[in-house]
């Protein structure tokens, strides 16, 4: 049963206490210096509660920097190299920024700050709305795992990014490359050209996935470096197999 209570601290202070019980059942109380604050913070519970949206005050006090360490480790289905990436974004741009702060902490307005600040930085707006996708998952999953109401990647203003124009090589200009470069690199080009195939998905060809009397390639997996060391995966989207 939801309750105020009449405080008085040994400085002769006088707070007012509401108290009430959680989904769970254990009493929770916060003091407040007017009994309406109490009674609104009251009304708030008894809503959430109702709603099922009621969240333990004091989940949102864990750090945003211990959160991010264990909800990313169930991120799955990354490519290395996504995974990479996101690490690089986490280390350079995220962390620094919001490690020490409490998840419940974080306002719509620190989130704005940091993005107007990377942007005078002079990071690109591609980069910078990568950062705030990767920050907004995190407070994604800490609103999922019950620790926040909302999360404050929300109502954020980001960069614009300016769509340049594409530029399509014409076949003479395929060819004229393809005779210009090292003649080792010929068939590369000539490929790369005429199929639309990424650089990594050509470069994990071989010949067991050229069917000469075909006239044949088979497009199955992609060669990449990651953190200095090359490995295969697979092709970054389905439709390019």
């Amino acid at each position: 049963m939801a309750s105020i209570a009449k405080v008085i601290h040994e400085s002769g202070r006088t707070s007012w206490q509401a108290r009430w019980r959680d989904p769970a059942g254990a009493q929770r109380s916060k003091n407040f210096d007017r009994r309406v604050d109490a009674e609104r913070h009251l009304t708030t519970v008894e809503a959430r509660k109702l709603a099922g949206t009621y969240v333990d005050p004091r989940a949102g006090r864990l750090k945003l920097g211990d959160f991010t360490e264990q909800t990313t480790a169930g991120w799955l289905n990354r490519r290395d190299s996504t995974k990479a990436r996101d690490d690089s974004y986490l280390d350079s741009l995220i962390l620094p920024a919001f490690a020490n702060a409490s998840l419940g902490a974080v306002h719509p307005a620190d989130v704005q700050q940091w993005v107007a600040q990377l942007n005078s930085a002079g990071y690109a707006p591609a980069t910078i709305r990568k950062a705030f996708q990767l920050l907004g998952r995190i407070f994604s999953d800490a609103v999922q795992a019950g620790l926040i109401v909302r999360s404050p990647c929300r109502n954020i203003t980001l960069p614009r990014v300016e769509a340049s124009e594409m530029r399509f090589l014409s076949p003479d200009e395929i060819g004229h490359l393809a005779d210009t470069i090292d003649p080792r690199y010929r068939a590369m080009i000539l490929t790369a050209g005429y199929t639309g195939c990424r650089f990594g998905e050509i470069a994990a060809l071989d010949l067991d996935h050229y069917d000469s009397d075909r006239r044949l390639i088979r497009v199955e997996r992609s060669l990449g470096e990651v953190r200095g060391y090359l490995s295969f995966s697979e092709p970054k989207t389905p439709a390019a197999r």
